[in-house]
C-alpha cells in the first residue's frame, strides 16, 4: 500500500479479518496518543510504544512508531530493527523501505540504503503511486554520492523534476546541492541496475 494525503496508514487487510472495527479504532488512539507524546518529547512515549509492540505485533504501524520513537533517540540499530519487523508484515509499503533506508544511511551504511530504496522505488512503481518517489530517488542518490559513484547519483537526481527539491539529511540539501556533489566524482559504472 502506499500512503497518499488523508489516506489513513492502517488498511483493512485479510489479517484483520475477524477484528472489530472499534479494535481498529481503538489501536489507531493509542498510535495517536503516542504520536502526540513522540512530538512534545514525552519518555513515556517509548515505554507506550513497547506497550503496543507487546499487545499488537502483528500490526506494522506500532512497529514503524516505535523505530520512529528510536530514531529520534539516535538508536538507529533499534530503529533498524523495528522497521524490519514493520517491513515483514507490511512488504509493500514504500515509506518503510525509505525510513529504514535512511537509517542505513545515518549509520554510514550507503550500499544497503541503496538496497532499501530501490526496493521502495519498486514498490511505487508496482503500485502506480508516486508519493515518495522523488524522497527515495533523493536519498538513494545521496547514497551513492556516499559511495562516490556520482553517475547513479546524477541519473537519479534527473529523475526528479523539481529543480528546486530539497529534503533534509544532515541538514537542508537540495537537488543542485547535491547534483553538484555528484559531479564532482564523474562517471562511474554504478554497481546496481536501475529498476
Amino acid at each position: 500500500m502506499c500512503q497518499r494525503p488523508g489516506q489513513p496508514a492502517l488498511r483493512w487487510q485479510p489479517r484483520h479479518r475477524g477484528r472489530t472495527r472499534s479494535m481498529t479504532d481503538n489501536l489507531e488512539k493509542l498510535i495517536a496518543s503516542i504520536e502526540t507524546r513522540v512530538r512534545a518529547d514525552d519518555p513515556q512515549a517509548l515505554t507506550e510504544a513497547n506497550d503496543l509492540v507487546e499487545r499488537f505485533p502483528d500490526e506494522a504501524r506500532v512497529w514503524s512508531l516505535r523505530s520512529y520513537i528510536l530514531s529520534r533517540s539516535h538508536d538507529f540499530e533499534g530503529a533498524i530493527h523495528d522497521m524490519t519487523q514493520a517491513i515483514e508484515l507490511a512488504p509493500t509499503e514504500p515509506v518503510f523501505f525509505f525510513n529504514r533506508g535512511r537509517f542505513h544511511l545515518r549509520l554510514g551504511r550507503p550500499k544497503e540504503a541503496i538496497e532499501d530504496f530501490t526496493r521502495g522505488l519498486e514498490q511505487c512503481a508496482h503500485h502506480q503511486n508516486n508519493y515518495y518517489r522523488d524522497s527515495l530517488l533523493f536519498f538513494r542518490a545521496a547514497a551513492h554520492v556516499r559511495l562516490r559513484d556520482g553517475t547513479a547519483a546524477a541519473a537519479d537526481l534527473s529523475e526528479i523534476e523539481d529543480d528546486e527539491f530539497s529534503l533534509w539529511i544532515e541538514g537542508l540539501v537540495s537537488k543542485k546541492q547535491l547534483m553538484a556533489e555528484a559531479e564532482k566524482f564523474g562517471p562511474r559504472r554504478s554497481p546496481r541496475p536501475r529498476p
